[in-house]
């Protein structure tokens, strides 16, 4: 798929080990990028992560839609981001 892909994982994902996680994104085609939740496990990373957690969703929901905005404008210089 070439649609943007972001990839949370905690280092200590007890259900999807952390190697495998990392194995899937290096697998994955671009546009990607990968937000490690260092000693998150697999349930509690927005715990873990906390406001880096929400943050890297915001950013990678901005650079879409900004993405997007500029794609389909009539100017091909508009920068809205």
């Amino acid at each position: 798929l070439k649609l943007p892909k972001l990839f949370l994982h905690g280092t200590q994902d007890e259900i999807v080990p952390y190697r495998l996680g990392r194995e899937l994104f290096s697998a994955a085609a671009e546009p990607k990028i990968f937000y490690d939740i260092e000693g998150a496990g697999h349930n509690d990373t927005f715990l873990v992560g906390g406001t880096g957690y929400f943050n890297a969703i915001a950013q990678f929901v901005k650079n879409i839609i900004s993405f997007q905005i500029n794609k389909n404008s009539d100017d091909p210089l508009a920068d809205l981001s």
